[in-house]
């Protein structure tokens, strides 16, 4: 350097004992550009190499405390001076003149001058590219990033992004203390500087301008740079995430609480017995605690002759096949034997080895017992029915028959087998397929009763809903039978039609003993006629006789008060007599019923 000095200074050109200048710039030549690939390899390094976060919070550095961006560049400059004076001195020595304008110290000045500019151009150039690139990244990452001075707590810088998220501009955020907005522990209790707490992907709560609470996933790590500690905090807003996570939560809860609250029995559980969940209606009906129950291995106690059906149900759940239900008895503790139905569904791994069930059941007992005392009710409704003597059928809502009595059998001559589930039980009563009694009832259709009944049909003053009628029907029986036929609708609890029964009753030798008094009825009324007007007659002449002597008695001169007297009290006697007649013609009538208009005149008259 003391040689260059005197060089520029005063012209001097004495060197070091033993050293030609040529060899003096060429030292100069190799020391300044060592010093120059040192910069660019560590300039390259740090550019590509260091985190986008450092050389932001360089670029705030280099802008905002000390300037440094001139001081490199002149740097820049006066190291490539002094490059290019060596070279070109060591050229200038070999190849030039020592005399004339080749040894003027304002050339080497010059040339050292331009090669310099542009020696500096190309780093200074690449290291605003390099902040323009990590300019665009920072401001536009999708994370917010927020680099704070660790020593006095104060934010130096926040992209856009955690500038949203706070809620105010970059320039009302930077140089506050980040327990502000970013952390709500206070100065004294910051988890990284003052705890030691690492913060990699941690939940944490950011403040924003409005004091609200938001929840973010935040990471904090230590940097330096040029000898300077900072803090790069990401942090992300993750309320989206948390509220889908709160509703999933209390989608579950509900889940469990559905689950807890069923009355059914269920439960997952492995193979080999162990219960993975079970909930509190199945623990409660085998007397056991969730805990007890949950992680153990449990069976029930299943009846020898019902453990081959389940070990073949079981069996039968494949992935082809994965659910089923079935249905046993199980013995509990004390000894009651129960009835179960269970739905299973099997859980199968990558092989289509089962490795859980999931099952679904309830107790039954109430339910068999109730089949039980039915299949015992409806034996002994078939053994009455059987055992009627009158004839009865019932269909269902579809018209379909249910039950056919043994005296209809022997009536019509169609079987039981036949006609249950058919709707022929109009075949037994008529030659052409119609509507029977109980058919219009199970129909509803009350108004066309007068069509297929007409003046035979009438309503049962004994039966709620019920009609009843009289008919002949020819197919009946040897030689056709008179029937006195009754339909009842049969209904559930709750009113819902189920059905039809229809009852008749023989009564063919009623019918013929009717006829018989019915003809004997009209031979004594002709017999009484006959009499009374044999009666009437005479009675009538005897009145009209002794009335015209007591006329001519009456007219006559002679006093005979006593006889007029005596035919009077005959006239008065004799119709009498009349009276009587007709009042007991009356009693005949009212004894008989019905009879002529013409017959009842001549008898009241």
């Amino acid at each position: 350097m003391v040689g260059i000095s005197r060089l520029f200074l005063h012209g001097d050109t004495g060197y070091p004992a033993g050293l030609c200048p040529s060899d003096y710039f060429k030292a100069l030549f190799f020391y300044f550009w060592q010093n120059v690939f040192t910069f660019i390899i560590s300039s390259i390094v740090q550019r590509d190499l260091a985190p986008l976060a450092r050389m932001r919070m360089m670029d705030h550095v280099l802008e905002n405390n000390l300037s440094e961006k001139p001081l490199i560049a002149l740097t820049l400059v006066f190291m490539g001076m002094f490059s290019i004076m060596a070279m070109f001195e060591i050229v200038r020595q070999e190849f030039f003149p020592a005399t004339g304008i080749w040894q003027s110290p304002f050339l080497v000045i010059l040339v050292a001058g331009i090669g310099a500019a542009f020696i500096a151009f190309f780093p200074l150039r690449a290291l605003r590219d390099a902040e323009s690139r990590f300019k665009a990244i920072f401001d536009h990452v999708q994370t917010g990033i927020v680099i704070i001075d660790p020593a006095t707590h104060l934010i130096v810088d926040a992209n856009p992004v955690a500038t949203s998220l706070i809620g105010l501009p970059k320039e009302k955020i930077v140089g506050n203390v980040c327990s502000t907005f970013i952390c709500p522990a206070g100065l004294g209790n910051c988890p990284i500087t003052d705890m030691g707490q690492t913060v990699d992907n941690s939940e944490r709560i950011l403040l924003n301008a409005n004091g609200e609470k938001i929840p973010i996933l935040k990471t904090a790590a230590r940097v330096n740079f040029l000898g300077k500690t900072y803090l790069i905090e990401s942090i992300a807003d993750i309320t989206k995430r948390k509220d889908t996570e709160t509703a999933l939560n209390e989608s579950e809860e509900r889940y469990r609480t559905i689950v807890q609250a069923q009355t059914e029995f269920i439960c997952r559980f492995r193979p080999d017995g162990t219960h993975i969940f079970a909930n509190d209606a199945y623990c409660r009906y085998f007397n056991k605690s969730c805990t007890e129950m949950v992680g153990h291995r449990f069976r029930p106690n299943i009846p020898p002759e019902d453990q081959p059906k389940v070990k073949e149900f079981f069996a039968s759940i494949t992935p082809d096949h994965p659910s089923g239900t079935i249905e046993h008895r199980i013995i509990m503790p004390g000894g009651e034997v129960r009835w179960q139905h269970w739905s299973e569904r099997g859980i199968f791994d990558e092989s289509g080895a089962v490795i859980e069930y999931q099952s679904v059941g309830r107790d039954i007992t109430p339910l068999k017992d109730a089949e039980a005392r039915i299949k015992k009710s409806e034996a002994l409704m078939n053994s009455i029915l059987h055992g009627s003597p009158v004839l009865q059928f019932v269909i269902n809502a579809t018209h379909r028959v249910i039950s056919w009595n043994r005296v209809l059998e022997i009536y019509c001559g169609i079987k039981e087998r036949d006609v249950v589930g058919t709707s022929d039980h109009w075949s037994a009563f008529y030659p052409e397929q119609r509507p029977c009694l109980a058919d219009l009832l199970v129909d509803g259709a009350i108004e066309k009763l007068p069509e297929w009944y007409a003046g035979k049909i009438r309503k049962s003053t004994l039966v709620e809903g019920a009609y009843e009628a009289i008919d002949y029907f020819p197919k009946m029986g040897a030689g056709g039978a008179w029937l006195f036929f009754t339909a009842t609708p049969v209904r559930d609890e709750q009113g819902v039609l189920l059905g039809a029964v229809e009852t008749a009753v023989d009564i063919t030798e009623l019918k013929k003993a009717e006829t018989a008094v019915k003809e004997s009825h009209e031979r004594y009324l002709s017999f009484i006629k006959e009499a009374a007007m044999r009666l009437k007659t005479p009675v009538e002449v005897v009145s009209e006789n002794l009335s015209v002597i007591a006329d001519d008695i009456r007219g006559g001169e002679n006093n005979a008060d006593q006889l007029v007297l005596q035919v009077n009290l005959q006239v008065k006697n004799l119709d009498q007599i009349r009276n009587n007649i007709i009042d007991l013609n009356k009693t005949i009538i009212e004894g008989f019923g019905e009879i002529s208009a013409e017959s009842k005149k001549f008898l009241t008259e």
